[in-house]
């Protein structure tokens, strides 16, 4: 496809598009183009050009309709390319020109920023700031940051930091007594005593988005003895607040990725983050079994953890987190299995996937909402890459497999499913209507049966479809 692997724009399939796109809170504006279209390859140049002037502001992704033909018809394209603004779901109807895109984008955009006087800065002798705060001047010469990209930096910091416009010429007390003059500072936010503005570098939103996100907090270290204190409180019979932990081999994430890294505490507040240093924290890496790095999980409150398989980026993070966070699905290892599903007397159900697969992939968000509707049965997945012996030994041929352990049998269904799907399949599991014959049974229930009974009975080979 045009865009496969760019880094740049999103290239969207069926197997994410109802999460990434439909289900989440998320700006996209995406392509529906086909590789042998030539108008789609004279667009290629502006929607990249697109995607890195709205870097952080909004998404934008990209389908190939000849790979992925169902999700185009299901979203109404009849003609390449076709450029969709959600969540309105609105189709762009205007020139392929970049301004023109600009434009259109830049209407839609909400405003965000905000009053001077409603970040809390100019409270009288204020000791603290809930919120970072960027402020931007005008100055008699009228030089300020443009309108547009002022609105675009407070899209890409919401949740971050408040964006607010000062006219020093027409509040000059206001500007003196923040001690700022020309340009774009950033004040940190504190609980106690406000430290000296930072003037920040950039002349547009994208610049500056980057020197905030300089500015703001990296991830928590976490060590061993955080573990244990955290391990102790959960065995006192105390929920601990959720973690994403971000496991790695060097402690720190290159500098880009650091970056992207931090937008993720603009999008959740109620989970810690987390990064684990693997070349220090060997016992701790084990404990969670992690044998490549990097590598994000969940830690939820009640001590289980469920790793986490997708684009590495604050936005899908944040999502995973949000889901996992709220779910009773646990990831199961060789460590784990058997001593928990195999040697227990609990129902499970268990999901037996593979991350390259994308109805597996598809299927776990679906898993994760169904979880938290039984408090009798727990919920589980097994990386069928990352623990191949797990899955041998429980005869799993296809992935997905979800396999219900309950009363010492199991029962499985394979392939992708909805929430609803499972529901039923657990539900009819534990509680069957269908009752599997043998020639014992048969002459027993049927053979032998009241004249008022009545049997349909299914009789069939496994090997026909």
């Amino acid at each position: 496809g045009i865009y496969d692997d760019d880094p740049e724009v999103v290239t969207l399939s069926r197997n994410d598009f109802q999460s990434s796109v439909v289900e989440s809170e998320d700006i996209w504006f995406v392509n529906y183009y086909s590789p042998q279209c030539s108008h789609c390859h004279h667009l290629a140049p502006a929607w990249r050009q697109l995607a890195r002037s709205f870097e952080g502001v909004i998404r934008i992704g990209a389908v190939n309709c000849e790979e992925d033909w169902q999700l185009c018809r299901q979203e109404g394209i009849h003609s390449f390319p076709s450029l969709i603004f959600y969540p309105e779901r609105e189709k762009y109807a205007g020139s392929r020109d970049l301004d023109d895109l600009n434009d259109f984008v830049l209407r839609r955009l909400p405003d965000l920023d905000v009053h001077i006087s409603d970040t809390g800065l100019l409270q009288p002798e204020a000791s603290s700031l809930l919120r970072s705060v960027v402020v931007a001047t005008c100055t008699s010469a009228n030089i300020c940051l443009a309108k547009e990209e002022l609105k675009k930096l407070a899209v890409a910091l919401d949740g971050l930091a408040y964006v607010s416009l000062v006219d020093c010429s027409k509040a000059a007390a206001t500007c003196k007594n923040l001690k700022i003059g020309d340009g774009v500072y950033f004040f940190e936010a504190a609980t106690s005593q406000l430290k000296k503005p930072k003037h920040l570098e950039g002349s547009d939103a994208s610049e500056l988005r980057r020197a905030v996100l300089k500015e703001l907090p990296s991830f928590e270290v976490v060590t061993s003895e955080v573990f244990k204190s955290l391990f102790q409180q959960l065995d006192g019979g105390d929920e601990s607040e959720p973690w994403l932990l971000h496991f790695t081999k060097s402690g720190q994430p290159d500098a880009s990725q650091e970056l992207e890294l931090k937008h993720i505490r603009g999008y959740i507040q109620s989970v810690r983050l987390g990064t684990v240093d693997c070349s220090k924290e060997v016992d701790v890496c084990s404990q969670f079994s992690v044998t490549k790095s990097p590598l994000f999980l969940l830690l939820q409150s009640s001590g289980e953890y469920e790793v986490y398989h997708g684009r590495v980026n604050a936005r899908d993070l944040a999502s995973f987190a949000k889901e996992s966070a709220g779910s009773r699905l646990q990831t199961l290892t060789i460590a784990t299995f058997d001593r928990k599903v195999s040697q227990s007397k609990t129902t499970w159900l268990v999901d037996f996937f593979a991350p390259w697969c994308p109805p597996c992939m598809r299927t776990l968000p679906e898993l994760r909402k169904v979880s938290r509707s039984f408090d009798g049965i727990m919920f589980g997945v097994v990386d069928c890459t990352s623990d191949p012996s797990v899955c041998q030994s429980n005869g799993i041929s296809s992935y997905p497999s979800l396999v219900l352990f309950h009363n010492g049998s199991a029962t499985s269904m394979s392939g992708y499913k909805t929430a609803m799907e499972i529901r039923e399949f657990v539900e009819i599991s534990l509680d069957p209507k269908v009752v599997t014959l043998t020639p014992e049974t048969f002459k027993e229930l049927v053979e032998s049966k009241s004249v008022d009974d009545v049997w349909a009975i299914d009789f069939f080979a496994p090997w026909c479809g």
